[in-house]
């Protein structure tokens, strides 16, 4: 029995249940339509959870894993849908992501969100969260359409500055 002082350790299965929104997130990256998306990854743990050797890093294990049931998935769907490259994907995945699968970039990005001006933040909130296109977002903010574009590619261009120099 664990004495309350003491800190939980975490089991292997949390570990793993704790990546799974980064093994969701690899998977639309290499293509997996949203349909499939849930089983995929489900697989994918259950894999982990029966031959992940415990103490090692999980998500490079995950990652192939995870690419390995996608494949087997297009193959039982006699899908010719396969990525020829998935390859060059995983590479850029790799590379782009990092160890940690991009959690360092969307944590620099969430922080150079909330320091965007209130009104660019709402710029964001309706195209990205609501999911409105220009027109709508043009009558929400008192806009015109042009107004709304040039708006978008200035915040992105901040945005992407700003992640870039939050980034080791």
């Amino acid at each position: 029995m664990r004495m309350i002082d003491e800190p939980a350790v975490p089991t292997p299965r949390a570990e793993l249940a704790a990546a799974l929104p980064l093994v969701r997130r690899y998977l639309r990256f290499l293509g997996c339509e949203r349909g499939a998306l849930d089983d995929i990854a489900q697989e994918t743990l259950l894999a982990a959870v029966r031959h992940w050797p415990a103490g090692e890093s999980p998500l490079p294990w995950l990652f192939t894993t995870a690419r390995n049931c996608l494949r087997l998935h297009w193959r039982k769907r006699s899908a010719v849908r396969e990525i020829a490259d998935v390859e060059r994907l995983h590479a850029m995945w790799v590379e782009q992501a990092g160890d940690d699968a991009g959690e360092a970039q969307r944590q620099a990005l969430r922080e150079c969100v909330a320091g965007l001006p209130e009104r660019s933040r709402r710029l964001l909130q309706l195209r990205y969260e609501q999911a409105l296109d220009r027109p709508a977002i043009a009558r929400e903010l008192g806009l015109g359409v042009e107004g709304v574009k040039s708006l978008l590619e200035r915040v992105r261009e901040a945005l992407a500055a700003c992640v870039k120099r939050r980034m080791p």
